[in-house]
């Protein structure tokens, strides 16, 4: 409105009580594939009531916390964090 660029990133994430709870407790590949099929479906309604609700966003440019590379992402900072002695145990 006052003439600045804001890049919105909209993010899901994938993991918490509300998708573990909602599938069976099976085998843990089992599991794993049920709970992304979950969180596709839902991904998918979120984004369409967030488009009905007027938010806009480039959702071809979204993160989602189940992705490979993300997860890769974060153990890898972990690591970083852990090698540079900022992780202790507690």
């Amino acid at each position: 409105m006052r003439g600045y660029h804001v890049h919105f990133m909209n993010g899901f994430s994938s993991y918490g009580t509300h998708v573990e709870s909602a599938v069976d407790k099976e085998s843990v590949i089992a599991r794993r594939n049920a709970c992304r099929d979950l969180v596709k479906t839902q991904t998918i309604e979120h984004m369409q009531s967030l488009e009905k609700w007027g938010i806009l966003a480039d959702y071809r440019y979204s993160y989602f916390t189940m992705q490979p590379s993300y997860e890769a992402n974060v153990l890898e900072r972990f690591a970083d964090m852990q090698m540079s002695k900022l992780i202790e145990r507690g």
